[in-house]
């Protein structure tokens, strides 16, 4: 049972490794109201694409609506929960894709247009 446990940790850090080296990750913390982030994941190998885009924030107004943009890109709507929480996951397998860079700035805005989180890709 030892073995086994120790090869499947084997196994994870090789994938672990294997993406770090073929890919890119960005990140960007989100101050203001509240506090929240944004996780930029590419991997490309050859005629194979992946990217991931996640976003999450928390005390927030509840039950609002927040316009999420980063860079020159395309904004995403979302909502708070109850709570005053929202999160938000999308994946790419294709190069039609956000274009994100290290120092775009992200920015999340209230529907009255007041900025209420920013933060900047590292």
């Amino acid at each position: 049972m030892k073995l086994k446990n120790m090869s499947s940790i084997a196994v994870l850090a090789i994938v672990g490794l294997a993406f770090a080296a073929g890919g890119t990750v960005l990140r960007a913390n989100l101050i203001g109201v509240g506090k929240g982030k944004v996780t930029w994941k590419v991997k490309d190998i050859g005629n194979e694409h992946q990217a991931e885009l996640s976003a999450e924030s928390e005390r927030l107004r509840p039950n609002s609506s927040y316009t999420v943009t980063i860079g020159t890109n395309s904004s995403i709507t979302v909502s708070t929960n109850a709570f005053g929480a929202f999160s938000v996951d999308q994946r790419f397998t294709t190069l039609s894709r956000p274009n994100i860079r290290v120092g775009d700035v992200v920015t999340v805005v209230d529907a009255g247009g007041a900025t209420v989180q920013s933060g900047s890709m590292q």
